[in-house]
């Protein structure tokens, strides 16, 4: 370590870090949360230290001994060095990651793979990849690259640079050593550290111009939405291939036929592969091993148009902008359809849910000067775009929020269009009643704290007790807790904010004991501070019946709104016999709109094709279409490992939040007016068996009073 001739030191067997003096001596020590690989020394006594386990890369204080930044990365890091205020991590997924002094990611190039490093007096970065002869030098100076091919190299894990040699110990059944001249000899070979982009002097600025795209289309902490990117053109322009160009450009290792392109003989008909509307999202072409989730576009692809301005161009173009045609439908199907029931058609497709709504369209044309401008179809799509695309300002945002400041703004604007929807209280309104359900573990409570974060407008507090219990942790919520808006809600205000019911989870079950669990709950019946067992316990020892008969004389405050809240983990398998039951309660027995929500979607990302899938069969089982659905990122310290949020709230996750909510408030016919109904007459409660016994002691006492009325 520098001036002071210490040694830093990390042990894997006891996860630690520890400094030596130069005579041997401990100069302190602190113990690390997973096992290290690689330490570098910084300036001002820090040590940074990898955590490959964790997943982390950890800054301490060794004046002070205690962690200074803890930065979190994706995958493994397997070296680390520093250099001129900069740390430079290979983490094996995501590639090189440059971190400055602060503590913040500045920089990352896309070098994947697992190297050793090491870092030479003048600024050249050796990294050694693994189970391969090369060695990469690159200068952090002049940011210039070198790529040797050695002979006899393998395993690379050891490294001593003289002058104008450099010896490299390597893992074979023998250890040993190999001693190699990095000059353009017979020994090596120079390439480009990208084995794909041999020295392409304009390569670099491909890169950059990627960096570029990235940064336009933001990442999904930003509170955005992808951009959907219509592609047109008639048959035979060369829409796919056109594609396939732009996906290969958005990637670093070599092109490939995603969008399947087909070829136009000279004389006879025209063959062409594109028969179907195809959509093709960020899963489908971009290939980045760790992406952090930057939004790259969906791309729409589909057959080509004729070249007309008819009703039927025009009608089928604005089906296709308006979003209105599903995967893998034959736009043939629909062209057919629109010719000969033109405006049922056009009704029937305007009824169908907005699957991808167009943002942009690129019109493709061949330069063949034989070929003649298709004036006709670019008239059509001109109008057409005039008519459907015109985007709504609140749509524009949630394409376009770009920088935090304005996710502030958006996140204003979604609070205030909440309040509107839920009003001001008076005397013939009653705020909604919002109950939040689901299994054991689900997340219900975390995402009941994130919600009263994002209405609060102030900081999260966690108001509904939270705990791991995806690990094993127990169940925090035991009883029914009832939030009202003065416990989440401090804006002084008249707005009349929900009331929202957190409570144990339900088992996956669908029988008839749950059922009326779920009746009386949503009845509103379920006091606060009940415990869910103790229902559970007495239904089981007494029966339904007289649970029903226990819970019949209590006031009844009806719910409005049911939120279903599950896991986007892909290994929890969905509860179904639950589903079932809330299906049941909630369409026969009660009018109440159902909404899902899915939690830890910052773990587990919708690209993943599992996760997909578990978002499908939750929707069909839940009989709930995906516009009363919403994937949540809650407040927790995987989201923001420093926990600011203590403190302040976050734009990101409040949008989403927001946005959900607004669906939610939508005011519906029963919502806000209390219950003048005239109360039934107690005798009316009975059951038909009293009543009958009533009635036959009422005519028994008439007869006895008419007999003595006889006989006296």
């Amino acid at each position: 370590m520098p001036n002071n001739f210490y040694i830093a030191i990390t042990e894997k067997s006891y996860p630690r870090c520890m400094v030596y003096n130069k005579d041997g001596l401990k100069k302190g020590q602190i113990e690390l949360s997973g096992e290290p690989d690689s330490n570098a020394v910084m300036k001002s006594n820090r040590i940074a230290v990898t955590l490959t386990g964790e997943e982390k890369v950890c800054v301490i204080d060794t004046n002070k001994w205690q962690f200074i930044y803890i930065i979190h990365v994706h995958g493994e890091c397997k070296g680390l060095v520093y250099f001129e205020n900069n740390l430079i991590a290979n983490c094996i997924d995501e590639g090189f990651v440059y971190i400055n002094d602060a503590g913040k990611i500045v920089k990352r190039n896309r070098i994947t793979g697992e190297f050793y490093f090491h870092l030479d007096n003048q600024g050249n970065l050796y990294s050694s990849k693994m189970e391969t002869n090369k060695v990469n030098v690159h200068n952090l100076t002049t940011d210039k690259y070198s790529v040797y091919h050695l002979k006899g190299l393998n395993n690379p894990e050891g490294w001593q640079p003289t002058e104008k040699t450099i010896y490299l110990f390597h893992m074979e059944k023998d250890q040993g050593k190999l001693k190699h001249s990095l000059n353009e000899d017979d020994n090596s070979e120079v390439y480009h550290i990208y084995d794909h982009q041999q020295d392409d002097p304009k390569y670099s600025k491909k890169l950059g111009l990627i960096f570029e795209c990235q940064k336009l289309v933001g990442n999904d902490r930003q509170g955005r939405s992808p951009l959907n990117i219509a592609i047109i053109g008639q048959t035979g322009c060369g829409k796919s291939s056109f594609l396939n160009t732009v996906f290969a450009s958005l990637n670093t290792d070599c092109w490939r036929d995603i969008a399947r392109s087909g070829f136009f003989k000279i004389e006879g008909p025209q063959l062409h592969c594109t028969e179907r509307f195809r959509s093709f999202s960020k899963k489908d072409y971009y290939r980045a091993t760790n992406d952090k989730g930057v939004l790259m576009p969906t791309f729409l692809d589909m057959t080509g148009f004729p070249d007309e301005n008819t009703k039927t161009v025009l009608d089928l173009l604005e089906i296709i902008f308006s979003g209105r045609i599903t995967e893998n439908q034959k736009l043939a199907d629909i062209e057919e359809g629109v010719k000969s029931i033109s405006s049922e058609a056009v009704t029937y497709y305007n009824k169908e849910v907005s699957h991808l709504p167009v943002d942009r369209i690129i019109v493709v044309s061949t330069l063949d000067p034989d070929s003649p401008l298709p004036r006709y179809l670019l008239s059509a799509i001109s109008e057409a775009a005039k008519k459907v695309l015109t985007t709504s300002p609140e749509e524009f945002s949630r394409k376009t929020v770009k920088d935090e400041s304005e996710q502030k703004e958006l996140r204003d604007k979604l609070l205030e269009k909440c309040k509107k929807l839920v009003g001001i209280s008076g005397k013939d309104k009653n705020p909604l009643t919002i109950a939040v359900i689901g299994t054991p573990g689900g997340g219900k409570s975390s995402f009941l704290n994130t919600i009263f974060a994002a209405l609060s407008n102030e900081r999260w507090i966690e108001h509904a007790k939270c705990a791991d219990t995806s690990r094993g942790g127990r169940q925090i919520t035991q009883r029914l807790k009832r939030f009202l808006m003065n416990h989440y809600y401090s804006t002084e205000d008249d707005c009349l904010m929900p009331t929202f019911l957190d409570m144990a989870g339900f088992e996956n079950d669908d029988s008839l004991l749950t059922k009326e669990m779920l009746n009386i709950v949503l009845s509103g019946k379920f006091e606060d501070g009940e415990k869910l067992s103790d229902m559970v316990l007495f239904g089981k020892e007494k029966g339904v019946n007289a649970l029903k008969e226990k819970y019949s004389k209590k006031k009844s405050e009806n719910v409005n709104r049911l939120i279903v809240v599950c896991s986007a983990d892909p290994d929890l398998t969905l509860p179904n016999a639950l589903f079932k039951s809330i299906i049941d309660v909630t369409s026969r027995d009660r009018d109440i709109t159902v909404y899902g929500v899915f939690t830890q979607t910052d773990k587990y990302s919708s690209d993943d094709p599992k996760v997909v899938e578990k978002e499908r069969q939750f929707l069909t089982k839940l009989e709930t279409p995906e516009t009363r659905f919403a994937r949540i990122k809650n407040y927790c310290p995987d989201v923001d490992p420093s926990m600011n949020y203590r403190y302040t709230t976050i734009p990101s996750l409040d949008i989403p939040v927001l946005r959900f909510l607004d669906m939610v408030l939508i005011p519906q016919p029963t919502d806000f007016v209390k219950d003048s109904s005239p109360k039934p007459h107690p005798l009316l409660k009975l059951n038909p068996v009293d009543i009958a016994m009533f009635v036959g002691v009422i005519v028994v006492l008439i007869g006895m009073f008419i007999f003595w009325l006889w006989k006296y």
